[in-house]
């Protein structure tokens, strides 16, 4: 089961990571994250991920810029997870 510091448990629907395998998740309330995509997009590209990659990766920024439009975004932060580390409560990894 994946384990992102900031919100704990990570399920899978399809596929599967190893336990010890760290992840990140990035939200579309996060203003950052189309940019960070692009970037990613990017590399993606220039190592010569198949094009059915790349448009995943298209249609996933479509939809966070959908929801962007519609919702609240704001600057990343991780307020919730300090809170978490200095009352010593930790993801369980």
């Amino acid at each position: 089961m994946a384990i992102d510091l900031k919100y704990g448990q990570v399920i899978l629907e399809f596929g599967s990571i190893p336990e010890d395998e760290p992840v990140m998740v990035f939200r579309a309330q996060d203003q950052l994250t189309l940019k960070l995509m692009k970037v990613s997009r990017y590399f993606c590209e220039l190592d010569g991920s198949p094009s059915h990659h790349l448009d995943a990766l298209d249609r996933t920024a479509e939809r966070f810029k959908a929801w962007q439009a519609m919702n609240f975004t704001r600057v990343p932060n991780s307020d919730e997870y300090q809170a978490r580390i200095d009352s010593g409560e930790q993801a369980k990894i």
